[in-house]
């Protein structure tokens, strides 16, 4: 009978603690007013650009403001991101893709303001056949692929947006001489008023890419012919010009026209580097768009864009030497 009273008074004490901790946590706590505001975006979205906020893929993005005014390719700075690798055949111009997360090349849809610059034949695209001069920001998709785009991919997306008209006139030109003679001048200029506006932008690069190489000549096991020399027919050179035009009929309405075109000049070393070697490959793309947005459309505020595109290129490639 002691230990039955015992374990009752227990009983009924753990209970009244445990009410009395219940009606403590109950107890409504005030907090000062919390103020949270988005960091201001140094891009004007327009209508089809992706909505980042809504996407659940993986993303970075790669702002102007992050490689404007260095030295760099738009392969050097892909290539610092996490989960990316680029892979180069030569020096400066020769042919570079890019890899997702271990996926391959032809995996990994690239884009220029949402235009496929993938071949239908196949194959990865030559990422040195895109400015860096003309690029606004990068974005890159891995493993799924926004609605917005034309193309799904089991790799992931790059997608490459070009310079925007700002208001005001702004103009900018740019100069570089490095190694192995290499050269770079770039500019544009922007003009933006409250109807109309338009944009220029152009750049061009050379260099003779005759760095020292070890010539094994041919026999891997006899280090006795080895020797050091200049790479020889690297030389490459390539130009940009980027044009774009606008008209605002209205708040809602809006035209833009745009186009831009590509070259490069790439000579092909022999396998012996040798002197004689003259194997060339010249790259000619055009890219010309016709682009409406609507806004506000009836009452419940529709936004569309509607694109047409035509996208033009030819490779030659010369080996009338056959070395």
């Amino acid at each position: 009978m002691k230990n039955l009273i015992i374990f009752i008074l227990m009983f009924l004490i753990s209970i009244n603690g445990y009410a009395q901790t219940d009606k403590t946590d109950k107890k409504t706590m005030l907090m000062d007013t919390l103020v949270i505001k988005a960091e201001k975006s140094m891009e004007d979205p327009q209508t089809g650009d992706v909505d980042i906020e809504a996407s659940p893929v993986n993303i970075s993005i790669i702002k102007r403001e992050d490689f404007e005014g260095k030295s760099d390719s738009l392969i050097g700075i892909i290539e610092k991101e996490t989960g990316v690798q680029v892979r180069q055949s030569g020096g400066l111009g020769s042919f570079s893709s890019i890899s997702l997360r271990g996926s391959a090349s032809d995996q990994i849809m690239v884009f220029i303001d949402g235009i496929l610059l993938n071949d239908a034949s196949g194959g990865g695209v030559d990422l040195s056949n895109i400015a860096l001069s003309d690029v606004e920001s990068i974005e890159i998709y891995r493993g799924i692929t926004p609605v917005n785009f034309s193309k799904a991919s089991i790799g992931g997306v790059v997608n490459i947006k070009t310079l925007r008209p700002k208001k005001g006139l702004n103009t900018s030109i740019n100069a570089g001489w490095g190694s192995f003679n290499t050269q770079k001048l770039s500019g544009f200029i922007n003009h933006k008023l409250e109807k109309w506006d338009y944009l220029v932008s152009a750049d061009y690069l050379s260099s003779d890419n005759d760095y020292d190489i070890l010539n094994n000549n041919g026999t891997q096991w006899n280090t006795l012919d080895d020797k050091w020399e200049k790479r020889q027919n690297a030389e490459v050179s390539q130009g940009n010009i980027l044009g774009k035009a606008g008209y605002n009929f209205n708040d809602n309405i809006r035209i833009d026209i745009a186009n831009q075109y590509f070259t490069k000049d790439q000579e092909l070393p022999g396998w012996d580097n040798s002197s004689l070697t003259d194997s060339s490959l010249e790259t000619t793309r055009n890219i010309s768009t016709l682009k409406l947005n609507l806004k506000d459309l009836s009452s419940l505020n529709f936004d569309t864009s509607t694109q047409i595109s035509y996208t033009w290129k030819q490779e030659e490639y010369d080996d009338r030497g056959g070395i």
